[in-house]
């Protein structure tokens, strides 16, 4: 390395050392719930804490409270930030065309696509035969089951006080981290230490929750100011949004799988990132172009209902995103799939709002984004976000299917549109091990110590547990259900209506 070279890096480098002094000088103040603070004391301390079914009040008592002050996320944060603007991220030549704005992309405290312009990006991971991806859904706030599954995967042999000890394990999330529970404050915590211990082997996706006009909707901000007063920061907080890609596309050699917390977003194809060279990981998503898409598939609007071909007409078209709704909501982090095959190939739905897509208008836009069958193909769709509080149809079907529901199932048929649990077992794929299908789509559940969990009855988080091959056929779903204890005064308490963004 010359001399020139050095010296361009010693910044960063003395950047990186004095965060970790700081850290330690943050642990002589704070004990015992600190950076060294082992897997099982956190566990304990979280264990212990009111769950979210039993609050009465907004938030819990602040002396039960793991964390007692702010400054511990604070440089958990800031050693995050750091390394996403040192490490892979920060490299031009990981970047498929246009590099992000240095000054706002990678800006150290500016609220993104706030007070920085909006820069959505996709992420291309490819790793070897063999590999394993653990893969989680919406958490909003529910630290204890996510921290039942962390134990579960430790018991497996897969984690060890926060760092992967299994090789060539990684785990991936589906975004939605806060929001609707009292403990965003302490999962993010949890996915920070996870992240800065296995830096190469956990990946954030950002979820329709990961923007701060949601967080200051829907209760984190509020959530952080009870708990920490003007020592919450809630510009450093989401300034991690910005660094987590909007989708991620999981392969191993040519195979892929999309990953993304919502759906389909038909204006941007990923199929120049997959066909560039493999240092090329990431790709901003600059301009989305739905018009176009739709001018490619000209038989979706004769296969859709009129009010949904109104709205087809009205947006989609060719835009730069300005933010995650704006001025239409990116499809990645908000669309959702019917159940059924036979269901529409696409519609609009006004209850949540946004687009649902059928079997049909799904199987046209993976193979509008494949290369062909020699070429990197995109053969179904991981993903989180459809859920509702009560036992409507999408979580029923989540229950009976143990936490993770594959759509179009040729069993599932009209008739068991509003079918029971015990009657959508009998029907459904509910094996712990499973083979995945070419065109599926498959929906994980969101953690139950939620209103989800309270209204719909359920008692067990989800993992899923992929192992990776050249060929989809090869690969191999296992799911990993950990139970999560409550009082039994903590039941379900009826049926809510239908559950809004």
């Amino acid at each position: 390395m010359n001399a020139s070279h050095s010296l361009y890096r010693w910044p960063r480098a003395a950047t990186l050392i004095l965060a970790s002094i700081g850290v330690w000088v943050a642990l002589a103040e704070e004990k015992p719930s600190d950076l060294t603070t082992s897997f099982d004391t956190w566990f304990a301390a979280c264990d212990d804490l009111p769950t979210n079914r039993k609050l009465e009040l907004p938030y819990p008592p602040r002396d039960v409270l793991p964390l007692k002050t702010f400054s511990l996320l604070g440089t958990l944060l800031d050693l995050f930030n750091e390394r996403c603007r040192t490490g892979p991220l920060a490299k031009e030549d990981h970047w498929l065309g246009r590099f992000p704005d240095k000054e706002t992309f990678f800006h150290p405290s500016k609220i993104p696509s706030f007070e920085t312009p909006f820069q959505p990006f996709a992420q291309r991971l490819q790793l070897p035969p063999g590999s394993e991806v653990i893969l989680h859904g919406d958490l909003h706030g529910d630290v204890r089951s996510f921290l039942h599954s962390l134990k579960a995967l430790e018991d497996r042999g897969y984690l060890k006080d926060f760092k992967i000890i299994k090789p060539n394990a990684h785990m991936l999330f589906l975004g939605d981290y806060t929001d609707r529970g009292m403990y965003g404050v302490e999962v993010i915590y949890t996915l920070m230490r996870l992240k800065l211990m296995n830096p190469d082997n956990v990946w954030l996706v950002r979820g329709n929750h990961e923007d701060i006009k949601m967080v200051a909707k829907y209760g984190f901000l509020h959530e952080g100011k009870y708990k920490y007063g003007p020592a919450f920061n809630q510009r450093k907080v989401t300034r991690i949004y910005s660094f987590m890609p909007v989708v991620l596309y999981l392969g191993c050699e040519n195979t892929y799988v999309q990953c993304n917390h919502g759906g389909i977003e038909p204006g941007y194809s990923v199929k120049n990132l997959l066909g560039s060279p493999a240092e090329k990981r990431y790709e901003l998503i600059s301009k989305l172009n739905r018009a176009d898409y739709l001018r490619a598939h000209p038989g979706l609007i004769d296969e859709v209902d009129n009010v949904s071909a109104r709205f087809l007409k009205l947006l989609y078209q060719n835009f730069i995103p300005r933010s995650p709704t704006s001025p239409n909501h990116l499809g990645f982090l908000w669309t959702d799939y019917t159940l059924q095959a036979h269901e529409p190939a696409l519609r609009w739905d006004d209850s949540r709002p946004g687009w649902t897509w059928g079997q049909l208008g799904t199987r046209q836009f993976l193979d509008y984004v494949s290369a062909g069958p020699e070429g990197p193909r995109v053969q179904a769709i991981f993903r989180a976000h459809q859920h509702n509080r009560g036992r409507n149809p999408m979580m029923s079907r989540l229950l009976a299917s143990k936490g993770i529901f594959e759509h179009w199932q040729k069993q599932d048929v009209e008739s068991l549109t509003d079918a029971n649990v015990a009657e959508l077992e009998a029907a459904l794929s509910t094996d712990a091990k499973r083979s995945l299908t070419d065109g599926s789509v498959y929906t994980l559940n969101v953690s139950p110590d939620s209103i989800y969990g309270l209204t719909a009855d359920y008692d067990f988080d989800t993992c899923v547990i992929l192992t990776l091959q050249p060929k989809l056929e090869d690969w191999k779903m296992e799911i990993l259900n950990a139970t999560v204890p409550f009082p039994k005064a903590e039941g379900a308490q009826g049926q809510s209506p239908p559950e809004q963004p």
